[in-house]
């Protein structure tokens, strides 16, 4: 049987999409590509930084973290695994 995976704590303050990057081992273009995909919440702009609050890491985190693999393809965004 396969051992839970435990969350990271989300700290209360915005992230930025370095945080991001941190939190889900991703490149920069992996989380804009998540975002476009609606796999992640869409981020908002604090000057001209992206950022996410605390609640939409929280959602970012119950789409992606626990899946087997991290979307790499087309085919994985669309919900076609094959």
């Amino acid at each position: 049987m396969q051992e839970p995976i435990e969350t990271p704590l989300v700290e209360n303050r915005f992230h930025l999409v370095a945080d991001l990057c941190h939190r889900y081992q991703a490149s920069e273009i992996s989380i804009y590509r998540w975002e476009k995909a609606g796999l992640i919440p869409e981020g908002f702009y604090i000057g001209a930084r992206r950022a996410w609050s605390p609640d939409m890491v929280r959602e970012a985190d119950a789409n992606l973290i626990g899946k087997r693999r991290r979307p790499h393809s087309h085919r994985d965004y669309l919900g076609r695994d094959q």
